[in-house]
């Protein structure tokens, strides 16, 4: 007979059948292959199996079994409802995760972008130090000159020949020069 037959016979599950073939208690011939294959239980084994096990009284009746059928179902239906709930949380959690790599991604963009402004600003800045302080040292070579009285006439030449060594910054310079001292 096959294993659910048997199972019935037992007053167990096939699946237990099956694993009674696994461990001796039962013989059995394979029929099929794969996934279709079957177990076909020996009768003589089947009986001397049932001959092992309590008697009748001890075994619960048809009614147990309908109890036990009913609280299997409901184990079932709770596991099949904590799998539904599992499920939804990891799917929250997903996209929870989806979002803080968003939001990640969005943050390191920005970061990237404030260093990269930093860095323009710092270059700006030191581009006017280095002007700020030119200036700084032509101003003085120009009050310089003009406190010495033998050298008085040739300021303007010392700032000609000083400004065109700067090439770059040379209109802005003259600009600066007529503005402080009207030239």
């Amino acid at each position: 007979m096959n294993t659910g037959v048997a199972a019935k016979a037992v007053r167990v599950s096939p699946r237990t059948i099956r694993r009674y073939i696994d461990q001796g208690k039962l013989e059995a011939k394979p029929q099929g292959e794969g996934v279709r294959r079957e177990w076909l239980v020996s009768v003589d084994s089947l009986y001397a199996l049932r001959a092992s096990r309590p008697n009748e009284e001890d075994v619960p009746d048809a009614a147990g079994s309908a109890e036990q059928a009913d609280s299997l179902a409901d184990v079932i239906r709770e596991m099949a409802a904590r799998l539904e709930s599992r499920t939804e949380e990891a799917a929250e959690l997903r996209v929870r995760l989806e979002l803080t790599e968003r939001a990640q991604s969005t943050l390191e963009d920005e970061r990237r972008q404030a260093v990269q402004e930093l860095e323009e600003e710092r270059h700006r800045r030191e581009d006017a130090e280095r002007e700020r302080e030119d200036l700084r040292r032509e101003l003085q070579v120009l009050r310089d000159l003009r406190e010495s009285p033998e050298t008085a006439e040739e300021v303007p030449e010392v700032a000609e020949s000083h400004s065109a060594t700067e090439g770059a910054q040379e209109g802005t310079r003259r600009s600066l020069w007529r503005r402080f001292f009207g030239g």
